[in-house]
């Protein structure tokens, strides 16, 4: 194969109107690469949370790896639907009351952290040259939906590269807390909750410490 032709990412150039620029007018290949990557990061982290909800759903109904009840879970389209979904699922396994209220704080966290998802994955790429290096290839909400247009004049509006980086440890971090409460959960369901109210630690999110950290 042959040697890969340089790109630039495709975005919405804005008008300088006036305003200083910080470097060239148009994306470097350095700039795209780093917007590309970080962005790339945080969606392939996030894929591990969409994942692991079907996983959760699976054990909440005693269905295993059951590919009928994974089909039917993957019908709805919207993250939301499906996080609900698994919350209707945990909250009538049967499951101690402490076991249901955990999970709800996990779901708390990942609808959040699905706010911040459906700008990388619905919004568009823009381009500021007037912006700080390193912040000048930005993502924001969709400008052609009426109700959701930012400013995007000002610097403090859009999610950068260090904001991809950021989401991407966060969603990280959420699927470790989502894979361990849905794996102490199945074995706790599967002998129907022998330690009644007692959550081990890990599915709270509470991590032994490692020697010599």
């Amino acid at each position: 194969m042959g040697k890969e032709k340089p790109w630039t990412v495709r975005c919405v150039y804005m008008s300088m109107r006036g305003r200083a620029a910080t470097g060239p007018s148009t994306p470097t290949i350095e700039e795209s690469s780093a917007y590309a990557a970080a962005l790339g990061r945080a969606l392939t982290e996030w894929q591990f949370i969409e994942s692991g909800l079907v996983q959760l759903f699976e054990h909440a109904i005693r269905g295993g790896h059951h590919a009928g009840v994974a089909a039917a879970f993957h019908v709805p389209q919207g993250f939301r639907i499906r996080l609900d979904m698994c919350t209707a699922a945990v909250s009538k396994s049967g499951a101690p009351a402490p076991w249901i209220a955990r999970w709800k704080e996990i779901s708390l966290k990942l609808k959040k952290l699905g706010d911040k998802r459906n700008i990388t994955s619905h919004g568009i790429t823009m381009f500021d040259a007037t912006r700080p290096a390193g912040e000048r290839l930005f993502m924001t909400t969709n400008l052609n939906h009426p109700d959701k247009r930012q400013d995007v004049f000002s610097h403090a509006v859009g999610v950068s590269v260090r904001n991809l980086h950021e989401q991407a440890l966060e969603y990280s971090a959420a699927y470790d807390e989502l894979a361990a409460f849905s794996n102490y959960f199945s074995v706790a369901i599967k002998d129907r909750f022998p330690e009644g109210d007692r959550i081990p630690g890990p599915a709270l999110g509470q991590w032994p410490e490692t020697p010599g950290a």
